[in-house]
């Protein structure tokens, strides 16, 4: 998936420049799936081989990483169209990049060959009965990333379209907003193991209680628009939100995992992966439809909102399943002494 992933990337921008719509569609389904294919695997890899008091760091670097990338990327494009704009173009900086992303293969060959895998760490379950997922628990547990994942593609996608069509703010303005957002998004997302050090696993409803007050804030700013506080409320709500919801997500990638235990990581890692991508897919024709209805940008905000609240308490509830489980594990263990004495 490594290798394939640039690769497409490559194919893409080479049919894009000769025009070829059909070849263009097959491969960026190939990307897509190279994607989701990176993205499944992530965390239960981290998982396996970081130890446990590092997975909450492991998972936010990974999550810090991305989001340090549009930044990186973005600040070398400017600066590379500033040296050259007549050899930079569009066209090269993307191929670029793209053949940039090999490198990732160098980097994925020395990580150690002996991975930890949970199979070896189960000896004592049969290997016919290791696959027979928890499917209960699974569908119990996607649940929320469902509803978050709707609501965040019914706005996320779209918050370019709200600046520019509610307030008048141009693509240029807009990505810088974008910019600083994400040099935000990276630094929250380095104080994730602090949060969690002082809250626990609390820390995800917090956090997201306060993105989605930001968010409901961002939403009402479209019916006060021709108030000269609206802008800049709507510009602190967007910048503010970005972090504080995605500070959530290491922490609720964590204890999802956690919850459905060992056996079911990779299952609940694909489900979760397709369920961004599925849901994303599903948002966007709701949005077109709405929009198609004349529903204002405040009022599909406003629904976000109430999916996320949904999706929030039932990762309030996960959260207090998990902490239930916990506990129940620890008392048992503690009483085994007990009893062969």
């Amino acid at each position: 998936a490594l290798a394939a992933l640039p690769m497409f990337a490559v194919l893409i921008i080479w049919a894009a420049s000769l025009k070829i719509g059909w070849l263009l569609s097959l491969f960026l389904v190939g990307w897509g799936i190279s994607q989701s294919a990176i993205g499944i695997a992530t965390g239960p890899y981290i998982l396996r081989n970081t130890p446990i008091e590092q997975h909450t760091l492991a998972l936010s670097m990974n999550s810090a990483t991305w989001s340090s990338s549009f930044v990186l990327t973005g600040l070398l494009t400017w600066l590379l169209m500033q040296i050259s704009p007549q050899f930079f173009t569009n066209y090269t900086i993307l191929m670029l990049f793209s053949v940039l992303g090999f490198s990732g293969l160098f980097w994925a060959l020395r990580l150690p060959k002996n991975e930890n895998i949970a199979e070896k760490r189960t000896k004592n379950i049969k290997r016919r009965e290791y696959y027979q997922y928890d499917w209960p628990l699974i569908i119990r547990t996607s649940i929320p990333n469902l509803l978050i994942a709707i609501g965040g593609g019914l706005a996320v996608p779209f918050m370019n379209l709200f600046f520019a069509n509610i307030f008048g703010v141009t693509t240029a303005q807009f990505s810088l907003l974008s910019a600083i957002t994400c040099v935000l998004v990276a630094l929250g997302l380095l104080y994730v193991p602090t949060i969690k050090l002082k809250y626990g696993y609390n820390a995800i409803t917090y956090t997201q209680i306060l993105a989605i007050f930001l968010l409901a804030l961002l939403a009402f700013s479209d019916f006060y628009s021709a108030y000269w506080w609206a802008l800049p409320l709507a510009v602190l709500s967007y910048m503010l939100r970005q972090p504080l919801m995605n500070i959530a997500n290491p922490m609720t990638s964590e204890v999802s995992m956690y919850y459905v235990g060992d056996k079911n990581r990779e299952m609940m890692s694909a489900i979760h992966s397709s369920i961004w991508s599925g849901s994303w897919f599903i948002s966007s024709q709701l949005f077109r439809m709405m929009r198609q209805h004349e529903l204002r940008y405040g009022t599909i905000i406003l629904i976000t909102v109430g999916l996320y609240i949904v999706g929030a308490y039932g990762f309030h509830l996960l959260i207090q399943k998990y902490k239930n489980k916990t506990k129940t594990k620890t008392l048992l263990l503690q009483a085994e002494p007990q009893q062969q004495s």
